[in-house]
């Protein structure tokens, strides 16, 4: 298996993987667009990145993470929006291998911490989560999209 940071030409197989996510998240698959993804993690001024994993030349995961600041941390990190492996080849450190590199993209740029946040009933993500963070907060997460975040901002 080999992780690497992904490029454009990984759009299409980055964009298979995170329907195949938004599907385990009970989501629809088919919001995102290839040139989302360029525009968040793929192209040289994408403010994010992806991380892409494969086994055989097979895309088989990927991690995806944006820049953040925990202010009651003073940190300066990078939150992980998707992390994810296909059934396939789940349990078999993928995830973990993943989760490394991201930590070493974030140190290298000099960064000090990741965050993310799993879906309530994922049990099988908090137990993996547990083994790796230092930090567990119990939160909920609020989002604002599309017609709402227009009538929020005529206030």
């Amino acid at each position: 298996m080999t992780i690497r940071r992904a490029g454009p030409g990984d759009a299409t197989a980055l964009l298979a993987l995170a329907a195949a996510l938004a599907r385990t998240q009970n989501d629809p698959d088919d919001r995102a667009t290839i040139e989302d993804l360029r525009e968040a993690w793929l192209d040289q001024a994408a403010p994010g990145l992806a991380l892409i994993a494969e086994r055989e030349g097979e895309a088989i995961g990927y991690l995806a993470m944006m820049p953040s600041f925990e202010s009651s941390h003073g940190s300066h990190g990078f939150y992980v929006s998707d992390l994810f492996v296909t059934a396939a080849h789940r349990r078999r450190g993928t995830a973990s291998a993943l989760l490394a590199a991201a930590a070493r993209e974030a140190l290298a740029r000099g960064r000090t911490s990741l965050w993310w946040v799993a879906m309530p009933d994922n049990e099988d993500a908090h137990m993996f989560y547990r083994r790796h963070a230092n930090i567990e907060q119990r939160t909920l997460a609020f989002a604002v999209l599309g017609e709402r975040l227009a009538e929020i901002a005529r206030r």
